[in-house]
């Protein structure tokens, strides 16, 4: 999608779009230049507006399948982009989030229960999509029980974790299972080191108990229910050494470092034990 072009009065963008190819913008140009308003440049280019008219055809098509669903649709805009918008319906708990990524032509549907991702998938039939949303937001249906329904849908471990009512815990397991991914892709001398610690804190069960995460190659574990450490929040974070030793950070509110252990073995010795044992006793933020 080599093209972009964006259609302005004054200050404002009406209407923009992206198209592979420069023929198709020549008559929405003159159509724009000669006076034509928005719903006009539509009959010019189906690529003009795409995902908003996209979105916009969903709801319409949802609310169409199941007339509840309208009280509990909203537009959530972009604060980059102020045209552009997710589709959402959210109750309480649990919502749908409904956006295109990149330039696929069909969006995703992104659910998520206390503001979690569990499973997500692209959205083909609309029907199927309006009996799914009415099941999880006014049903409260179990992610096993939607699997049951839509054989073709996989709601994975982290949904499982929290129907079981452990989803702190889930989101926790399921970072260090992306950390041990990222440690087997990445091609560095160094990955299987950290890859190998991060099956050694595992087996110790301190995958219930931290976040893992990553800053380009250095291992972070904190008590951040959340993805991204913020400011306020401490952490311990680890760099290893072609010779199999690492440093050890230990990381302060406001991200200082209060104290680094330097060429310490990749292992989990007592005095790293007693570290960790430590830092576990703060509170989940």
């Amino acid at each position: 999608m080599p093209y972009w072009i964006g259609f302005q009065n004054a200050d404002s963008t009406v209407a923009d779009g992206w198209t592979a190819h420069a023929s198709d913008l020549y008559h929405p140009i003159a159509a724009w230049l000669h006076g034509a308003d928005r719903a006009e440049l539509y009959t010019h280019g189906e690529f003009i507006d795409r995902k908003i008219r996209a979105l916009g055809d969903l709801e319409a098509k949802l609310i169409e399948h199941d007339h509840t669903l309208s009280a509990l649709l909203k537009h959530d805009h972009d604060r980059f982009h102020r045209r552009m918008y997710d589709l959402v319906a959210q109750n309480s708990t649990r919502s749908c989030r409904i956006k295109f990524y990149g330039h696929n032509e069909q969006p995703d549907a992104h659910f998520l229960w206390d503001d979690c991702p569990l499973f997500q998938f692209p959205v083909i039939q609309s029907a199927d999509l309006a009996v799914m949303l009415r099941r999880w937001l006014i049903d409260s249906a179990a992610p096993s029980a939607l699997e049951q329904e839509f054989p073709w849908l996989s709601v994975g471990k982290l949904a499982r974790y929290y129907e079981a009512g452990q989803g702190i815990e889930a989101e926790f397991i399921v970072s260090w299972d992306r950390m041990a991914e990222f440690y087997a892709d990445f091609n560095w001398p160094i990955a299987p080191i950290g890859q190998r610690f991060v099956g050694i804190l595992q087996r110790a069960g301190y995958d219930r108990l931290f976040r893992a995460g990553h800053s380009l190659v250095t291992l972070i574990l904190s008590r951040s229910r959340r993805h991204n450490l913020r400011m306020e929040q401490a952490s311990i974070s680890f760099f290893f050494h072609a010779d199999a030793t690492m440093n050890v950070t230990l990381n302060k509110i406001g991200g200082r470092k209060e104290h680094v252990f330097y060429r310490l073995p990749v292992a989990l010795t007592p005095t790293l034990k007693q570290m960790l044992d430590h830092f576990a006793r703060q509170a989940i933020d």
